[in-house]
């Protein structure tokens, strides 16, 4: 296996000295430090909420998220909900710069009030119980209340159940919350960032918890994100054997196989850094080091394989088709000759991947498909595509596939310019589904 180590380092070195993995690199850094690698539960999302409510954070927005969330209120609350508080329009003559935000504080029974703001200046009390896919249970509404209202008696309360979900509590709701979902969160980001009036870090910031915490993130209508993708389809198609060999090669801890490619700091210095083998073996241990730093940009480009950046290129040259892209294959069609996307294609180009058992060698394959058990409109294309492709039919075929470049053929690379072997295929079968 030392070979291989070796070789895994050499290939490695390459793929951080690519030009691509620096331009990923950077537009990775820098909109991606609040995905992916946390999960936003839902107190990872009150974590959030919490920093955005202190006036004193970061965000520089002193009582700004306090006052959205209170309008948010004012607009969601009833009659009667709002009978012992102040008009709404005080709000904007008051100041909650010196609110204190409290997490997961903890009251009668040992229950939890997820997040309590508590502004002694004004004598006002914020108390948010915050859901994300959860329903409020076991009387807890009923207990935040009681607490309030026995220990502050004589304060201005406000009693919100914060739900992203929107959810029906049921008999669990208390008649003094007014729950409200993110809308009001992504509102009043949006809004700051319109202004264009804030510094860059805090503008990122805040992009990213719009984005990626509160849900509002589309990844076609930020450049950024679609930079990423770009080059982490580069990066997945240029150095796909890099990729593969991290997918399938693994390391013993503990009596378990660990994958290359899912070597992380976690596994490692658990794990990994204790084995006798690894102890053993400077390469491998220096291999793994480089591997559990890496982890997450790994980890990231992992999951784009070479077919997708393959698909977008032929995409790019014939705009009119729809592919179905796999980790070993992609397949293709005219867009217009399909558009039930819970059945079959009619007809397909499949361009697929193997391995030679023997030698370990990758090569590739090219088959036209035609296939009736597609949607029953369009059994037509199927039947048209198979007669013109000159395939061999019988009465009541269901399923036929040509081979038009096989192993023999020894096509061992992804290529599809001008007049290679796979781009000719292409070329012949675009004409050929386009006169169908």
């Amino acid at each position: 296996m030392e070979p291989l180590y070796l070789k895994l380092k050499s290939d490695l070195n390459q793929f951080f000295q690519d030009p691509n993995y620096l331009a990923f690199y950077q537009r990775f850094k820098a909109v991606t430090y609040l995905d992916g690698y946390v999960t936003f539960d839902e107190n990872r999302k009150s974590d959030t909420l919490r920093w955005l409510l202190t006036p004193r954070e970061g965000h520089l927005q002193q009582d700004y998220f306090i006052k959205a969330l209170l309008a948010a209120y004012y607009r969601e609350a009833t009659t009667e909900q709002l009978i012992d508080l102040p008009q709404a329009y005080e709000l904007s003559v008051k100041s909650f710069n010196q609110a204190t935000v409290m997490r997961e504080l903890v009251i009668t029974n040992n229950k939890r009030i997820d997040l309590l703001l508590a502004d002694a200046a004004s004598k006002t009390l914020i108390l948010i119980e915050r859901k994300d896919g959860s329903k409020a249970h076991t009387g807890q509404l009923l207990s935040y209340f009681d607490w309030a209202e026995t220990h502050y008696p004589d304060w201005k309360k406000y009693y919100i159940l914060s739900d992203s979900c929107n959810q029906n509590h049921d008999k669990q709701m208390h008649p003094a919350f007014v729950q409200l979902d993110d809308e009001w969160i992504s509102t009043a980001i949006k809004r700051l960032l319109e202004s264009e009036a804030l510094p860059a870090r805090q503008s990122g910031v805040l992009k990213d918890i719009q984005a990626y915490v509160f849900g509002e993130w589309d990844e076609h209508t930020e450049k950024a994100d679609k930079d990423i993708t770009k080059y982490a389809k580069l990066l997945a198609h240029k150095h796909a054997s890099l990729f593969e060999t991290l997918s399938h090669e693994s390391v013993m801890a503990n009596g378990k196989q660990i994958q290359l490619g899912h070597v992380s700091p976690q596994n490692y210095f658990n794990s990994l850094a204790l084995e006798s083998q690894v102890r053993d073996s400077d390469d491998l241990n220096e291999l793994l080091l480089i591997l559990q730093a890496s982890h997450e940009v790994l980890d990231y480009i992992q999951d784009y394989s070479s077919f997708e950046h393959l698909a977008d290129e032929i995409k790019n040259i014939y705009p009119q088709i729809i592919s179905d892209v796999e980790s070993d294959g992609v397949s293709f069609l005219l867009t217009k000759h399909y558009s039930n996307p819970d059945d079959y294609y009619p007809y397909y180009f499949n361009l697929a991947k193997h391995t030679d058992e023997e030698t370990g060698n990758d090569y590739y394959t090219v088959n036209w498909e035609a296939h009736k058990k597609c949607h029953e409109s369009e059994i037509k294309y199927a039947e048209s595509f198979a007669q013109k492709a000159g395939m061999k039919i019988s009465r009541n075929w269901q399923f036929r596939s040509m081979a038009r470049i096989t192993q023999k053929d020894g096509i061992d690379k992804l290529d599809i310019s001008s007049n290679s072997p796979i781009r000719i295929e292409i070329d012949e079968f675009i004409k050929l589904a386009r006169s169908l």
